[in-house]
Parts: C-alpha cells; sequence; structure tokens
C-alpha cells in the first residue's frame, strides 16, 4: 500500500504538466506555426480615406513594414519617427518629391508642392527640419505639421527624420566641398592660385575692403491655427 501511495505521490506532477500543454493561449500552442504575412494597408486619396470622418479624431498612424514595402522599399527612402526608434508615421523621397502618410487605416500618398510641403486633396503635410545636417545614424530633429481638410487647428509632432537609407543626405562633421570654400587645394600649386588671387583683389576694391557674406535662405510655413 506505502508502494502505491509512493507512486501516485510521484505520478502528480506529470498529470499537471500534461494540463498546461493543453493551453491554447497565443505563445503556448502545442504545434509551433507561422504566423500569415500582414497585409499592407490599401492605398487611397486623402478624399476617399476621410470620407464621413471627423477629422478631430484623425491622428497619423505608424506604418508597418509591408506598409512600407507596398510604397516601394526602404531603400532610398526617409522617414519621420516620433521617437528615434519608433516606426514611421511619414514617409518620402526627399523634401521635394513624392511621400505617404496613413490616416483612417490607408496610405494616401501625397506630391511635394514645394520643397517640405506634402499635399494631396486638401490634405498638407510640412516637414521642418530642425537641424540643417544628418548626425551619423542618419537622424536629425525635425517637425511634422498635419493640416487636415476642413479642421480649424494643424496637428503638429516632434520627432525624427530617419534618412540612414539615403547616400545623398549631408552628414554632420563631413568634409566640405569646394563650392563652400574658394581656395583650392594646395595640390593645385603656386600656378593655379594666381589667376583666383587677381579676382579676389579685385571683388576687394569693388566692396570697398569687406568681404561678401552670403545668406543662408529661410524656409517658412504658413500657420493654419493653434498647433497642439
Amino acid at each position: 500500500m506505502i508502494r502505491l501511495t509512493l507512486l501516485v505521490v510521484a505520478a502528480l506532477p506529470l498529470i499537471a504538466l500534461g494540463g498546461c500543454n493543453r493551453n491554447t493561449a497565443p505563445g503556448n500552442d502545442r504545434e509551433a506555426q507561422v504566423d500569415a504575412a500582414p497585409s499592407p494597408a490599401p492605398r487611397t486619396p486623402a478624399a476617399q480615406a476621410l470620407s464621413g470622418v471627423a477629422v478631430a479624431a484623425v491622428q497619423p498612424e505608424t506604418m508597418t513594414d509591408a506598409d512600407i514595402a507596398s510604397l516601394g522599399g526602404p531603400e532610398g527612402m526617409c522617414s519621420i519617427r516620433l521617437t528615434r526608434v519608433g516606426l514611421p508615421s511619414f514617409v518620402h523621397t526627399g523634401l521635394d518629391r513624392t511621400g505617404a502618410i496613413k490616416l483612417n487605416g490607408k496610405l494616401i500618398p501625397m506630391r511635394a508642392q514645394r520643397e517640405g510641403m506634402f499635399a494631396d486633396d486638401g490634405l498638407r503635410v510640412a516637414i521642418l527640419p530642425l537641424d540643417d545636417k544628418f548626425d551619423s545614424n542618419g537622424l536629425r530633429e525635425a517637425e511634422m505639421i498635419v493640416m487636415l481638410p476642413g479642421a480649424e487647428d494643424e496637428i503638429g509632432f516632434r520627432g525624427y527624420e530617419d534618412c540612414s537609407r539615403r547616400i545623398d543626405r549631408p552628414v554632420k562633421g563631413e568634409a566640405r566641398s569646394f563650392v563652400s570654400s574658394p581656395w583650392p587645394s594646395a595640390a593645385l600649386g603656386t600656378t593655379a592660385l594666381i589667376p583666383l588671387l587677381a579676382v579676389a583683389a579685385l571683388l576687394e576694391i569693388k566692396t570697398g575692403g569687406r568681404p561678401c557674406r552670403g545668406r543662408r535662405s529661410s524656409r517658412h510655413v504658413r500657420r493654419l491655427g493653434a498647433r497642439h
């Protein structure tokens, strides 16, 4: 009898484990299964995507990898992220080219009206970089202003512009080209410097001894209302 009791007690953990193995909650499946690949959000014009929707409740949504793939893939594309490691809320192929935003579960392709301003069917998105150049990781701080059609106020977000997939981005600390500096390399020799020195002397005479200074271009985006 004692031996039979010991066998029953020893078998209790095995019975308990068998019960645990019947757990069908996600992550506890008895058989390994692969989830189906997510499908991208449909691409529609802004008027159709926002039809019948209260624009006051509309907020930019993050894009999945499937969304990005349906737009042509991440290569050569920049994205606006609300955090350094967040998913994209807006993507573009250049501030003067094309872009896309996800609203109401739909991808809305947009075209640039001018540098940093994208539009489609009354919807406008402005991208305002807060720094001229990107860091070594291809990031720089930026603001995204969303102007929904029919809305009284614009929606403002501050985050990061990620252009790590573009090779033509200006990077902090990289050597400037000869356009930024009027003096050639010493490797050109003294003969190449003589014409440049003569031109510099003439410019100094015409400007009264004051060096000419260029102006940095400034970009202005019209505010439509109080930004949240």
